[in-house]
């Protein structure tokens, strides 16, 4: 008998997708971004990112909109900083090749490089803990959660503290999901097809309190 889930609009997509983001973490080196080959985010380039000194609209709590990456200067600096810094063109010397690097990329399609943007930020956080994959609950910081990853790789692992910051975060973060899953076999962890799920569950049942 089949997944029941397998009717339900819209699963097995993203049920295909997972797997495929999953495998894709691994097999390739770099990702890119409207044509754009970038590295895979570390754990020390979020954390870079989201600093506040870092100012970076791509990283707040919500991400800009089309409009706003359209049209306001300060996202569009941030964008270009943030793929420079990813890109493997990146060379903290040298000004020209930044600058050559900045025209290239006024070159390209708004919508494209929106979109693929966001796509990639996506993908990165696919896996994260907590649906915002952002992990912002308020706690008090005794500290920072890159040492957690360090501390938890090393227990599991023998794992150096820079092969824990050197390891992209889409890996990382499936590595620390299959320890938690070991750890504790019933503990749920959620994934974008367990949302779809739980959404359909949840209207039907609306619908039949409604009848």
């Amino acid at each position: 008998m089949g997944d029941f889930r397998a009717s339900i609009p819209g699963w097995l997509d993203a049920v295909n997708l997972e797997s495929l983001e999953h495998d894709n973490a691994y097999i390739f080196p770099h990702d890119g971004i409207a044509g754009v080959a970038v590295r895979h985010l570390t754990l020390v380039d979020i954390y870079r990112m989201q600093h506040p000194d870092a100012d970076n609209e791509l990283f707040k709590d919500r991400f800009p909109t089309f409009i706003e990456f359209s049209t306001r200067q300060k996202v569009f600096d941030d964008t270009v900083n943030f793929l420079w810094y990813q890109s493997l063109e990146y060379d903290a010397k040298s000004l020209i090749k930044k600058m050559l690097f900045r025209r290239k990329i006024q070159k390209i399609d708004f919508s494209t490089l929106y979109s693929e943007l966001r796509e990639f930020i996506a993908r990165t956080y696919m896996d994260a803990i907590g649906s915002s994959g952002r992990m912002r609950e308020i706690n008090i910081s005794y500290w920072s959660d890159m040492t957690g990853f360090i501390d938890l790789m090393g227990i599991e692992y023998g794992w150096t503290r820079e092969e824990t910051l050197d390891t992209p975060y889409r890996q990382l973060i499936q590595i620390v999901r299959k320890i938690m899953k070991r750890k504790d076999p019933k503990k749920p962890i959620g994934s974008i097809s367990d949302d779809i799920a739980t959404r359909h569950m949840l209207e039907l049942d609306k619908q039949k309190g409604g009848e």
